[in-house]
């Protein structure tokens, strides 16, 4: 792996921590490009059957894109979110579990919205800025609206406020909120709880209850 992704294995779940604490865990094409990679092949390997996605520290889950990244290079930029949305919809693949372990702003909160679970530090706010810099979201918040009221969803994103994890958890959209210390343990504990199950039965029940 890069130097900004870590890789473990935990038996059956595979564990992807990006360090890019600089810029708050800001991603980069490069680095969303091997994310992407890494998600394809443990959906390939046959023993994977869950993976956590977290950030290194306890400050930024991600603070969405690294704007100055890509703007450097759009042809890599098109490349990262080509790459990221396959890893996305690939039928194969594996469930998610967001450990959300700081803040998840903009694209951080589209990131954890894509998961299948979300398990947030008692200290995270989540939220979608974009507005404040003349951006539209994309990604998983297009998805808000099906998970809270569409009222709700408007007022955060029209606003850009922050969001509490245990507002976010009040509303069915983070599933466990804990002390920071436990966030990532817990997201483990879950994956491996799904990945005792049949992946077929619950490759079935994910398509089903995505819609996808």
């Amino acid at each position: 792996m890069g130097e900004a992704l870590h890789v473990a294995q935990h038996d059956a779940v595979i564990v992807l921590r990006w360090d890019r604490q600089q810029v708050r865990n800001a991603l980069d094409p490069a680095t969303i490009i091997e994310i992407a990679q890494t998600l394809d092949a443990a959906a390939a390997d046959g023993t994977t059957r869950a993976a956590v996605l977290t950030g290194t520290g306890d400050v930024a889950f991600c603070a969405g894109m690294d704007l100055k990244a890509l703007a450097a290079d759009r042809g890599k930029a098109g490349e990262a979110f080509h790459a990221w949305n396959g890893a996305l919809n690939n039928e194969a693949r594996v469930p998610f579990v967001a450990a959300v372990n700081g803040m998840a702003m903009g694209g951080g909160m589209e990131i954890a919205l894509r998961c299948d679970l979300i398990v947030a530090g008692d200290h995270c706010e989540f939220g979608l800025p974009e507005v404040k810099g003349a951006m539209v979201p994309h990604g998983g918040a297009l998805d808000f609206p099906r998970l809270v009221p569409v009222q709700t969803a408007l007022e955060w994103g029209l606003l850009g406020e922050r969001i509490p994890a245990r507002r976010l958890h009040e509303l069915g959209v983070v599933n466990r909120v804990v002390p920071a210390a436990d966030v990532v343990p817990t997201a483990i504990a879950l994956a491996q709880q799904i990945a005792a199950f049949d992946p077929v039965t619950v490759r079935g029940i994910r398509s089903g209850m995505w819609g996808k």
